[in-house]
């Protein structure tokens, strides 16, 4: 299964960069592909680094986390601010993943912080994977992961996008038949 993932995901950019190659402004697949799915993440990621290495940290203060009492320093929400300085208008909301999000909150420990939760959810997705099959674990957690990685801040994710729904819903399932039961050791 991983070489017949990785063999489509070499096909589909192939055709990717045809399109684009032949139909440039015209291929919405490439477009969609290429730009869309591997280069704007990315480089919107390195804009909240540009912009935060030289502005205020927001330290969370959006956030309901903080209750208020830390100011927020700007008069737009960080994803049109970061509109209105990169792209010319604050019309334009720049959303970014939790790597982006991390820093803008909190510079590099912020995205410490983010990375250790976000491996956190891996390794508990990656147990629920385990106890009620691979295939129903990533049908159910591809869209709010995918949502994570991409376009949304960490608490945003788990709250607003479904990560803690997903927790919650594998605590229903049953378990899988072809699971084997851990030995487990008790210290």
């Amino acid at each position: 299964p991983i070489i017949l993932l990785i063999f489509s995901y070499f096909i589909i950019i192939i055709f990717s960069i045809i399109f684009f190659t032949l139909y440039a402004d015209q291929s919405l697949f490439g477009s969609l592909i290429l730009r869309r799915v591997y280069f704007v993440p990315a480089h919107i990621n390195y804009i909240y680094y540009d912009f935060f290495s030289t502005h205020p940290l927001s330290l969370w203060s959006q956030s309901k986390m903080t209750l208020g009492l830390i100011k927020y320093p700007y008069d737009l929400d960080i994803s049109h601010l970061i509109g209105l300085n990169y792209y010319q208008s604050e019309q334009i909301g720049a959303n970014t993943g939790w790597l982006g999000s991390g820093y803008a909150n909190a510079g590099f420990y912020g995205m410490l912080i983010y990375a250790l939760i976000t491996g956190f959810t891996f390794a508990t997705l990656d147990a629920y994977a385990k106890v009620v099959g691979k295939a129903l674990a990533t049908s159910i957690s591809f869209a709010p992961i995918f949502t994570l990685m991409t376009s949304s801040d960490l608490p945003t994710a788990f709250l607003n996008h479904g990560i803690l729904l997903v927790f919650l819903l594998f605590s229903f399932f049953p378990v899988n038949p072809n699971h084997k039961k851990a030995n487990y050791v008790y210290v």
